[in-house]
Formats: structure tokens, C-alpha cells, sequence
């Protein structure tokens, strides 16, 4: 048993989907599938949900997996990114590291969330992702609550390359839906949290007892 899970979940851009799996061999990634056709995955270690899913509930679909293999790291990856060599490896070292030495820690960024590595004790703290947060947002929700419970969120600088929303950028029609949903968003959140990321001034969701 390994004390690790890694996944990158995928929708489209399979040739950005295999530099990203060649260079996160290291920690031998699991690909989330939400594309249309599962065609371009198939020579990948990978999981094909029954439907697709929304950003927040692949997040979810990850940790579970993570807890029920009882490994005690969930790393994750953009599929639209690229880490340098012995990036991954160096993430997972501090992982562990970071957890034997009984450090709070909560997720370790590179290129903010492009690679990360969560703790799992994090997320039972957190709880799970919030599926009402689709997309963007969902985030700021998640790393908000580790927050507020003590967790640290520590940028690591890890070299890890990044070229954010390929896979808005190559199908309108999610384009369109994410951008449909921006002021659904912004709404929520604010009410959830008393003010917009960066400028919450609740400690409870939605300021409840």
C-alpha cells in the first residue's frame, strides 16, 4: 500500500493531457475522464465516471478515492500544466516530510493549484468540495475553510508550468456554461462567506450559529 494517490482530471486537449501524465510519472497519475468520448485516454491509467463531472465533484471523486485507498496524500494536477523534472518527486518528499514531522499543513501549491498535494487529515477537516461552486470559486471555498481550521496552505515554488483554462478555451460550450454561471457565483460565495475571496468576513458558512 502507498501513502499517496495522484490523478489529473481531463476533458479535452490530449496532447497537452500527455505531457502533463509524462511529466508527473513520478507519482504515477490516475486520469479523471470527463471528456465526451473517453477515446483519448485509453492508454492511461484512468477512471471514466458515468457522467461527467463538474470541477468540484472530480475534486470530491479524488479525495474519496484517496481516503479509500487509505493513502494519506492526494496529489493532484492540471492537465494543461507541465512540471520540471523531479518536481513531483520533490512535492511528495515534502509531503511526507512535512507530515512526520507533525506539521499542520493543509496543501502544498507549486504554481498555485496547477500541482498540489493535499493532506488528507486537511480534508476530513474541510470537508468536501462545494458542488453548488461548479467551476471557479470552488477553490477559494475549499482553501477558505482549511483556513479557518488552522491548516496552513504553503507555496512550495516548485517549477511547474501553467498555461491556466486550455479546456475552457478549446470547447465554447463550457466556455459559454462558466461564463453563464459567473454572477450565480459571485452571489453565493459572497453570501456564503460575507464578501468575495480575498475579502470574507464570515467564519461560518453563510454566518449561521
Amino acid at each position: 500500500m502507498t501513502d499517496h494517490r495522484a490523478f489529473i482530471p481531463y476533458v479535452n486537449r490530449p496532447d497537452l493531457l500527455k505531457m502533463a501524465v509524462d511529466s508527473a510519472k513520478d507519482i504515477h497519475p490516475m486520469v479523471i475522464d470527463n471528456s465526451k468520448t473517453g477515446d483519448d485516454v485509453r492508454i492511461y491509467w484512468n477512471m471514466r465516471p458515468s457522467v461527467p463531472l463538474s470541477f468540484s465533484q472530480t475534486m470530491n471523486l479524488m479525495l474519496n478515492k484517496t481516503r479509500d485507498a487509505g493513502a494519506s496524500i492526494c496529489i493532484w494536477m492540471h492537465s494543461d500544466a507541465v512540471a520540471a523534472p523531479g518536481t513531483c518527486a520533490e512535492l511528495l518528499r515534502l509531503a511526507r516530510e512535512y507530515t512526520e514531522s507533525g506539521r499542520k499543513w493543509g496543501v502544498l501549491f507549486t504554481n498555485y493549484d496547477a500541482l498540489s498535494a493535499i493532506n488528507m487529515d486537511a480534508a476530513e477537516d474541510a470537508g468536501e468540495w462545494d458542488t453548488n461552486l461548479q467551476w471557479y470559486a470552488s477553490d477559494c471555498d475549499w482553501y477558505y475553510r482549511m483556513k479557518l481550521r488552522g491548516w496552513e496552505l504553503i507555496e512550495t515554488a516548485l517549477p511547474v508550468y501553467h498555461e491556466p483554462s486550455q479546456t475552457l478555451k478549446a470547447d465554447p460550450l463550457i466556455s459559454a456554461q462558466v461564463n453563464a454561471m459567473f454572477p450565480y457565483r459571485t452571489l453565493y460565495y459572497a453570501q456564503k462567506w460575507g464578501g468575495n475571496p480575498g475579502a470574507e468576513t464570515y467564519t461560518r458558512p453563510f454566518n449561521l450559529p
